[in-house]
């Protein structure tokens, strides 16, 4: 009975302690209440912190790495990555190829406050950005055209700005993801609303993403609104407000070639 209360009392103690991180050393050391690390500084033309292959069986899905990240922190990341140094660096690389469908990074969100993508800079690309416009996706289909559309265009107001620096939008409580510099052209999504509301939306962020380290577990997040417009879809009103002038100049020349056939006017 002693030996078997001592052997719980061991396991108990044991599993308490495991509760701790573990570090894996590169010499194959293993040390406990330590981050996991895992280095390969054997080799100077390549490195690799963790190497994953699901290359074996067959199976209908293969995982490289799955995480799962859930309640029990203010913010939660699936998998946080940063590459600081010099000469290039990749914060993640997505690949992918011989399959029927590839896709080098894929993202999707669900729920309120939702983006597949959210990004704090420029983007980049070399192959062109497109959108799903197929016909059997879309319903209640209308011409965009009418005197209306011209007469809205002509009330956008163009301008050139400049944004804030990062101090000053954290000194105002706004994201201070938005700090880009240089001057910009664009238009003010709060006239623009005023106009054409169907391409402005509101997007909500956390203002602690950029002090993650100071906060508190299980801290509240502290949620700001912004404006943001649809620049995308902009374009289509412009194409319209376009056709519109055109049709208009077109009506105009008929006009004048009518009334220069009728009063004997050579061209």
């Amino acid at each position: 009975m002693f030996k078997r209360l001592s052997s719980i009392l061991f396991f108990l103690s044991f599993s308490f302690a495991l509760q701790g991180q573990i570090t894996i050393q590169s010499n194959g050391n293993v040390s406990v209440n330590k981050t996991l690390k895992v280095g390969n500084p054997s080799s100077s033309y390549q490195q690799l912190g963790v190497k994953c292959g699901s290359s074996c069986g067959s199976s209908f899905i293969k995982y490289g790495i799955y995480v799962t990240n859930e309640d029990g922190a203010s913010q939660r990341y699936g998998i946080d990555s940063r590459s600081l140094g010099s000469g290039s660096n990749y914060g993640i690389r997505g690949y992918a190829e011989f399959g029927s469908v590839n896709r080098g990074i894929v993202g999707a969100a669900s729920g309120s406050n939702s983006y597949g993508g959210y990004f704090t800079n420029g983007i980049y690309v070399s192959g062109g950005i497109t959108q799903s416009s197929d016909e059997r996706l879309k319903k209640n289909i209308e011409p965009l055209e009418g005197v209306s559309i011209l007469s809205k265009v002509l009330q956008l107001n163009p301008k050139k700005f400049e944004f804030f620096t990062k101090e000053e939008l954290k000194q105002k409580g706004l994201p201070s993801t938005y700090s880009t510099e240089g001057t910009h052209f664009g238009l003010i999504a709060q006239e623009l609303e005023e106009v054409f509301p169907e391409l402005v939306s509101n997007v909500v962020h956390d203002i602690n993403q950029d002090q993650s380290e100071q906060l508190e577990i299980n801290s509240e997040p502290t949620l700001v609104t912004t404006k943001a417009i649809n620049y995308q879809e902009l374009t289509v009103v412009l194409l319209a407000a376009l056709q519109k002038q055109q049709s208009d100049l077109d009506m105009l020349k008929a006009e004048i070639e009518a009334l220069k056939s009728q009063l004997g006017i050579e061209r």
